[in-house]
């Protein structure tokens, strides 16, 4: 694997650093396993909207609020051109996809516009 590239986000930016974090791992996992988990427990006494509902519900409910986010951000990532998700996948991911440029500048350029196109969709 090659060398990271250092880069310094801006305050404004380090939400969306975050999300794309979260993208990361998520990338990194078997997504059918992921899928698999979302919805709620199959085995939870009593209704999640209303009524008795326990820690470990609100838990899965903010695990799937997460993932649907995650989702979101993959969605931003997937519009973009191949130099910029290139960079991405380099710095997050742990990909060595080859582009031409500055890798730290082309790297900020992508996450900027990642936080844009989440903005977009309701992400914050």
């Amino acid at each position: 694997m090659g060398a990271r590239i250092r880069i310094v986000l801006p305050d404004s930016l380090r939400w969306i650093d975050a999300w794309i974090v979260e993208w990361a791992r998520w990338m990194r996992r078997d997504h059918r396993e992921v899928e698999r988990q979302c919805g709620y427990p199959k085995r939870s006494a009593g209704f999640s909207t209303g009524g008795s509902s326990s820690a470990d519900v609100f838990e899965h409910m903010v695990d799937e609020a997460d993932f649907k986010t995650v989702k979101a951000v993959d969605r931003c990532i997937g519009e973009l051109d191949g130099q910029h998700y290139a960079a991405l996948m380099n710095h997050y991911v742990g990909g060595l996809f080859n582009h031409r440029g500055d890798p730290a500048k082309i790297l900020l350029e992508a996450v900027e516009l990642v936080a844009r196109m989440a903005e977009k969709k309701g992400v914050s």
